[in-house]
């Protein structure tokens, strides 16, 4: 079995994935509730939301909407890193910045 690697920007934490946020079968949102539910269960609260939020993902789009989801239930200091993985991650001399490898 081949060895699969995940490489995230350092320093980073991977929390919400925007298949929380959905009901599959429909495409639309959970109700508030349980949405401000999934982003507690992982330290982010409406109540004391975290000094600085960053979405990013592989290529923006589902950086953008776990950032809609956030905005929906009312955390609306919400950074969007839209060259997200993609820029963060390209190498190169003067490209890209620090990656964590996990297997």
């Amino acid at each position: 079995m081949p060895l699969i690697y995940i490489y995230v920007v350092l320093g980073s934490v991977c929390k919400v994935s925007c298949t929380n946020s959905f009901e599959m079968g429909t495409g639309h949102f959970k109700s508030k509730e349980e949405v401000s539910a999934i982003l507690e269960s992982v330290g982010i609260s409406l109540r004391s939301p975290p000094d600085q939020i960053v979405t990013t993902c592989g290529s923006g789009v589902t950086a953008a909407v776990v950032r809609l989801a956030m905005e929906w239930v009312g955390i609306t200091d919400v950074a969007l890193y839209d060259g997200s993985f993609a820029e963060w991650g390209r190498p190169g001399e003067g490209e890209g910045g620090p990656v964590a490898t996990y297997l």
